[in-house]
């Protein structure tokens, strides 16, 4: 396990010594900005009543968690769904493996979008069968900053398909 994130000084470094370029939050390539929406910050007040409660009862008395509705498929594999809505708390350090919300900055427009990814210090991998965003990101604590951890879900039924 590693100790530290290493600085941006650091990262340089070590992309000359070994002479390419480490894993970025590249954003190019992707058609625009409505493909980086990963998921819907949501209010309690705008959910059906008994969603709300289940989302209330999962938060209890602890403060500053968002409720998020995933609406990409980055952490699929880790059997997050879109629809699903993920509870992120900020002030819960993450540990490799987690599951974290994320922000990355648009290189060309510095617009800020959230992401949900693995935690593997120091990247965020996603867990997804959509060979389009498997690049790691390395969290460098500027362009790609980690916000929360997931700390609870409430995933919602989901119709079975006919065959």
């Amino acid at each position: 396990k590693y100790k530290f994130t290493p600085s941006t000084p650091i990262v340089a470094q070590l992309e000359r010594y070994f002479g390419q370029q480490a894993p970025r939050a590249a954003i190019e390539g992707r058609a625009g900005t409505q493909s980086m929406l990963e998921g819907l910050p949501v209010e309690q007040e705008s959910m059906p009543v008994a969603l709300a409660r289940a989302v209330s009862a999962l938060v209890g008395d602890r403060r500053g968690i968002q409720a998020w509705e995933l609406t990409g498929t980055a952490v699929e594999a880790s059997g997050y769904l879109p629809g699903d809505i993920l509870l992120v708390d900020p002030h819960e350090p993450p540990a490799d493996g987690d599951v974290v919300c994320a922000e990355i900055a648009d290189p060309q427009s510095g617009a800020k979008h959230p992401i949900f990814r693995v935690f593997q210090k120091p990247y965020l991998l996603a867990a997804t069968f959509d060979r389009g965003l498997r690049l790691p990101l390395l969290v460098d604590d500027r362009s790609v900053i980690v916000r929360g951890v997931v700390t609870d879900r409430v995933s919602r039924r989901r119709p079975r398909k006919i065959q």
